[in-house]
């Protein structure tokens, strides 16, 4: 398996380690419902683990993210789910 560390984003990308989706939430009476994968899609969030020389030093690795559903390339580096997206389709930096 390729490593991340092997790889350099380049301009105004970034590699983000993209969240699970939220797989279950909470009903009006309070019970758990599970939710299907059609209704999991929307806004995504993730960690920015690589980014290129031109993205604003606000979108430092380490932060968290949230990008578009349709944003950016998917791909698989050492087994885990990435996507690269360039720094215009992120749509906040969510706070701890």
């Amino acid at each position: 398996m390729k490593q991340v560390s092997k790889y350099r984003a380049l301009w105004d990308t970034l590699l983000i380690e993209v969240d699970d989706p939220e797989q279950e939430t909470k009903g009006k009476d309070g019970n758990p419902i599970i939710l299907p994968k059609s209704a999991q899609t929307g806004k995504l969030t993730g960690v920015v683990r690589k980014t290129g020389p031109e993205v604003n030093e606000l979108l430092k690795p380490g932060i968290r993210v949230m990008f578009s559903f349709m944003s950016g390339q998917e791909v698989i580096l050492d087994e885990k789910k990435y996507i690269c997206v360039q720094e215009r389709e992120i749509i906040a930096i969510l706070k701890d």
